[in-house]
This record gives C-alpha cells, structure tokens and sequence, in this order.
C-alpha cells in the first residue's frame, strides 16, 4: 500500500493560490497548473519541503504519482489506485507483491 498527493491536493492548491494563500506549499512547489500539466503527462513529481525535525528535505517533501506512472512501472502488479477518497488529499495505492520463482 502506497499514499501519494493526487487531484484533491492539485486542486487545493490551486485554491491557495488563487486565494493568495502564502505558505510552504505555495512557495515551494512550482505553479499548479505547472504541476497539474506534469501530473497529467504522467510525471513522477517530488518537492523536497522537510517537516521540521529529523525530517528534513533530503527525503521529506510532497509527492505526486498518477496512476499512469503506476501502469506503466508496475503493470499488473497494480491491484487499486484511487483518488476517491473523501475528506483525504492523497491517492491510494495497492500493489501486489511479484512472485519470483525459483527451481
């Protein structure tokens, strides 16, 4: 199982941004439309924004996978991907195990 920012997250930042919203998610992602047009393509996106202490933007920040990335990465291994989640920002993700066989 993997959570991943999806349309609800676009979306809302879209809004702060037309609200003139300014925060971390508004100054250190790119424009939304910038991110929505990636998002669109396919696009694996990261943004490294840290979350204060021990998780610090080497490996912490927003992340964004469509489902077509999914598709094309994992193939039949993707069981579930939804973004259909409610009161949630974040895509869902399941992903089934590959079985390596051996002799």
């Amino acid at each position: 199982m993997i959570t991943t920012r999806g349309h609800q997250f676009i979306d809302g930042l879209k809004r702060r941004h037309s609200e003139g919203i300014v925060d971390d998610l508004t100054k250190n992602l790119p424009n939304p439309e910038e991110v929505s047009a990636r998002y669109a393509k396919g696009e694996f996106q990261f943004y490294p924004t840290g979350g204060g202490g021990e998780l610090d933007s080497d490996f912490y920040g927003e992340t964004l996978i469509p489902r077509v990335y999914f598709e094309k990465k994992y193939g039949s291994q993707l069981v579930n991907f939804t973004e259909d989640v409610e009161n949630v920002d974040q895509a869902v993700v399941a992903l089934r195990k590959r079985t390596v066989l051996t002799e």
